[in-house]
């Protein structure tokens, strides 16, 4: 499950009277509402604990029914409330203004993993982001805490709020079925612009990358068929949480093999199949999909598993 982490420079009280806040928590919640994502297993980290929580109604509990914004405020605490876990903290560095202690308390929970690399996503509205440094990630420090010495840099994806989804590896990183997107766009203009995607098994959707094994053989049995549609499926071996970073963000996600004749390569399936990107060319723009090596042929498919 892919954590997103909201940059938060704010009172809770400001959500009631500052324009720049209220966009931002509309922006995040449209942003965890996408059904895309949704069904990636994407959700909110917490930060706002109790505390902040109880003093917030203490002042302004009578406006619960008075304030138009007030149903949208607390559908946000309900995604972000944090549940009191860490007591020390983590820090990005260079440090941003504004940061306080539930928010770093906040993200050291997500760093109960350092290795674990996808977790946290730090999202930053687009009017704060000039208070980070530039770059698509965030170098994250562990302060001590207890016998547990400080550590890092821990780099964490950095993206901004409503240009969340242009991310080169946002969503990516959770997806092993888009790893190749990114680094193989269709030309500004191009027709049928269609995505370098793998089609991903429907059973398969939601299904956080820690999950991925377990219901990767259920996808087998029912094979790399469904309902017309034809399906990327990987082999038994393959194990997404084996895959370092720089490999799996150069595209290195799934094993690959050359295809007979010099067709090309590409990764395999767990039928022993290659499937081989098929980009534009001069004259023939429309052409972005999969072509899958079957016995002495091959199928065109395209990203979402349709027969061309």
């Amino acid at each position: 499950m892919t954590k997103l982490l909201l940059y938060f420079p704010w009172e809770l009280h400001d959500a009631l009277n500052d324009s720049d806040l209220e966009f931002a928590i509309r922006d995040f919640l449209r942003l965890l509402g996408k059904k895309e994502l949704a069904a990636a297993g994407f959700t909110a980290a917490g930060f706002i604990e109790e505390q902040q929580e109880a003093k917030f109604w203490e002042q302004h509990g009578q406006e619960r029914r008075s304030r138009k914004n007030m149903n949208t405020l607390m559908r946000f605490i309900g995604h972000c409330r944090r549940p009191v876990s860490h007591v020390c903290g983590a820090t990005p560095k260079p440090e941003p203004p504004g940061l306080q202690g539930n928010w770093k308390r906040a993200l050291r929970d997500q760093l109960n993993d350092p290795t674990g690399w996808r977790n946290p996503q730090i999202v930053v509205p687009k009017s704060h982001h000039s208070d980070w440094s530039a770059g698509d990630e965030a170098n994250v420090h562990c302060d001590p805490c207890g016998d547990q010495p400080p550590s890092g840099p821990h780099p964490r994806i950095l993206a901004v709020l409503e240009d969340y989804e242009s991310h080169p590896f946002a969503i990516g990183d959770a997806d092993p079925w888009r790893c190749f997107e990114w680094a193989r766009q269709p030309s500004p203009g191009a027709r049928g612009a269609y995505p370098c995607r793998l089609p991903r098994p429907p059973s398969l959707d939601g299904v956080p990358i820690e999950q991925l094994l377990e219901r990767l053989k259920g996808a087998r049995k029912r094979g790399w068929e469904v309902d017309g549609r034809c399906f990327f499926i990987p082999p038994d071996d393959f194990d997404p949480l084996s895959v370092g970073r720089l490999q799996w963000r150069k595209g290195h996600v799934f094993k690959h093999e050359n295809a007979a004749g010099g067709r090309g390569s590409g990764p395999i399936d767990y039928r022993g199949q290659i499937w081989i990107w098929h980009g534009e060319t001069a004259g023939h723009e429309g052409e972005r999909h999969w072509d899958v090596q079957v016995n002495s042929g091959h199928e065109r498919i395209s990203h979402d598993g349709r027969r061309l």
